[in-house]
This record gives structure tokens, sequence and C-alpha cells, in this order.
């Protein structure tokens, strides 16, 4: 049961996180499309033990993460009135949040257990997510002004 648990959680990861940047993004309109590609990245993510260990690592830390995510939107959702949106202090902040993930990986790596053998694979990923959002941002305040 454990075994199975083990690969079932990185292929339902993986199958969510990409169907729903691909239904976000908007890249293919037919939702049959996404699904194909969802299913075969989460497909080849379970021939890739590397990437199984460290979506288990992660995993409750994804969690957490998307639990105060939520939290939060829920609550700005509640509280937000409808105003003109600004994307620079959007981007100002993810900014400081890649430099701070930049500079304090090792005081990181002694808060977050585990993050020592996997730092610089979740740096990576982190600085990149975090620099595809500048981009959205930028983009966003682009093309709203």
């Amino acid at each position: 049961m454990a075994a199975l648990i083990t690969l079932l959680v990185p292929f339902l990861f993986m199958l969510a996180i990409v169907f729903g940047a691909l239904d976000v993004a908007g890249v293919f309109k037919n939702k049959r499309v996404n699904a194909l590609i969802a299913l075969v990245f989460a497909f080849f993510t379970l021939t890739y033990q590397p990437a199984i260990e460290f979506i288990n690592a992660i995993m409750p830390y994804a969690i957490m993460f998307f639990v105060v995510f939520f939290f939060v939107g829920f609550v700005i959702k509640l509280v937000k009135k409808e105003t003109a949106k600004d994307y620079t202090l959007l981007m100002i902040v993810l900014g400081l949040v890649l430099l701070l993930f930049a500079t304090q990986s090792s005081f990181i790596a002694g808060i977050v257990p585990g993050f020592e053998q996997q730092s610089s694979m979740i740096i990576t990923v982190a600085a990149l997510i975090l620099i595809g959002a500048i981009f959205i941002a930028a983009y966003k305040l682009s093309v709203s002004k």
C-alpha cells in the first residue's frame, strides 16, 4: 500500500499541476488535449525515480504552501474592492523573494529538514517559477497601460 501511495502522489501531483497550468495558460482550447498532455507528463514522472523522490520529499511543504495560498486568496477576495490592478508591487515582491532564496539557501537548509540534499534543485525550480511570475506580471502591467 505504501509503494502505491509513493507512486500515486507524484502522479496525481504532476497531473494536476500540468493540467492546471495548461488550462490557465489557455494554450490549447480543448480540455481533452490538456488532459492528454498532463497524463503524458504524469506518466513520464513515474519513470524518473529522482523526480518521484523529490515530489514525495516536498509534498508536506507543498501542501502547507497551497493551504496558506488559498486561504490568503480567499480572504483577499472577501475584502478586496474592485480597483485598477497594479502589478508593480507584485514584481517587486517576487524579485525580493527570488533574492531571498538565492542569498539565504544555507539558512533555509537549516530550517527545512532534507533541504541540504536537494537545495540546488529546489532553488532552481523556485527561481524559475518566480521569474515566470515576474514575466507574467510585467506582461499584464504592459497590457493594462
